[in-house]
C-alpha cells in the first residue's frame, strides 16, 4: 500500500502585524518566514505583486474592529499557482478575496493560499503590478454602482474623488457602460 502524497507547501516570507497600532505612524509590521500550504478548495499562489489599500491601513489601526491579530497584511495579489487543483497550477492570477488579508492572513507575503473562485486569469498583457491592483478599488467602485444603480448608455455620471483609485475604476466601468463621467 502506497502512503498519500504529502500535501505541498511553502516556506514563504510574510510582513506581519502582531496587534493593532494607536495610528498610521505606529504600524509596525515584522518580517517572518512560515510555512504556508492550502486547503482542498484552495490554490497556493507564488505573489509577484500585492497592493497596499486603505483599507490595510484601516485594519492595522483597529477601524475595522473585525480584523484579527497577529496576521500578514494585504488584501490585493498577482502571481503564480504553485499548487492547487488539477488544471491550476502554472495558472497567472490575480484577485482579491472577501476576508483576506483582514481576518485571515493576506498578501503581503511572498506566497498566499486563496479559493480557487477567487482568482481570476492574469491577461498577458497586463503587469502584475498593474493586475495586483485591480482588486478592491474595482470591487468597491462596483458595490457603489450596485447599490446606486449600473449607469446606462448617454447617462451622465458624477464622480466624487475620481483621481483616487476608486474613483478611477468608477470612471472605467461608466465609461465601459456608456456613460459620460464627470468628475
Amino acid at each position: 500500500m502506497t502512503a498519500p502524497p504529502k500535501p505541498f507547501a511553502a516556506e514563504a516570507r510574510c510582513v506581519r502585524l502582531n496587534a493593532k497600532a494607536e495610528n498610521a505612524a505606529a504600524i509596525v509590521p515584522t518580517v517572518e518566514r512560515r510555512t504556508l500550504s492550502r486547503a482542498a478548495n484552495e490554490v497556493l499562489i507564488e505573489v509577484k505583486a500585492a497592493a497596499v489599500n486603505p483599507s490595510d491601513v484601516k485594519a492595522a489601526t483597529g477601524l475595522m474592529p473585525y480584523a484579527v491579530f497577529p496576521r500578514t497584511s494585504g488584501r490585493d495579489y498577482a502571481g503564480v499557482v504553485i499548487d492547487g487543483p488539477p488544471g491550476t497550477t502554472g495558472r497567472e492570477v490575480f484577485g482579491s478575496s472577501g476576508d483576506l488579508g483582514i481576518r485571515r492572513d493576506g498578501t503581503h507575503a511572498t506566497h498566499v493560499a486563496v479559493e480557487v473562485e477567487a482568482t481570476v486569469e492574469k491577461p498577458k498583457d497586463v503587469s502584475w503590478e498593474a493586475a495586483a491592483g485591480i482588486g478592491v478599488p474595482f470591487v468597491t467602485a462596483m458595490e457603489g454602482f450596485r447599490r446606486a444603480g449600473i449607469p446606462k448608455q448617454g447617462e451622465t455620471v458624477l464622480i466624487m474623488g475620481v483621481t483616487g483609485k476608486v474613483g478611477q475604476a468608477a470612471a472605467q466601468i461608466a465609461t465601459w457602460h456608456g456613460a459620460r463621467v464627470i468628475g
